[in-house]
């Protein structure tokens, strides 16, 4: 009986536990970005957020969406928008890729077009931007990707980047 007793404890503290970290993210999510848009007429439909917690008090929020190809039937350009802030500041910069993918499902090759990304938001005027890149990888492999990349040089100094990817059927990340 106290084995049972003490098993049922243990499942009770992992189940809050989890349900804290959950309800944290959640609370990070709605106090320092905004809530994204279910569509946005640019980049299609959201299709899932995600927060990052860099361990040193500030987050990133990537929201990526998808709109289908206007060219091929087995394809998608996604657009992945990064937000990234603090708890005590709330957003100080965006930033976004956007690549389209044809996927061959039979070849089990996806091809990555057009990737594009730029800083769409930064709150301090003053901060400057460096070391832009974009960068596309695997086109014609099982996955491919479509990276953007940047130096955010405030106070301190710091690397940012966003990637969307997808694979041969067409699953993105």
């Amino acid at each position: 009986m106290k084995k049972l007793l003490s098993i049922c404890l243990v499942l009770c503290m992992m189940f809050t536990l989890s349900f804290t970290t959950f309800a944290q993210k959640e609370n990070i999510s709605q106090n320092i970005f905004e809530q994204p848009l279910q569509f946005h007429p640019e980049y299609g439909t959201l299709k899932s957020v995600d927060i990052i917690d860099n361990g040193d008090g500030s987050y990133i929020q990537e929201c990526l969406y998808e709109k289908p190809s206007a060219r091929y039937t087995d394809g998608a350009t996604y657009t992945k928008v990064a937000s990234f802030g603090t708890s005590m500041i709330g957003t100080v910069c965006e930033y976004q890729v956007t690549a389209e993918f044809v996927w061959d499902k039979s070849g089990k090759k996806v091809y990555v077009y057009d990737v594009y990304g730029d800083i769409t938001y930064e709150a301090d005027s003053s901060v400057t931007h460096t070391s832009r890149k974009t960068l596309k990888s695997g086109s014609g492999t099982t996955k491919a990707s479509g990276t953007f990349s940047f130096t955010r040089n405030a106070y301190i100094p710091k690397n940012l980047s966003v990637t969307v990817s997808c694979d041969y059927n067409g699953n993105k990340s």
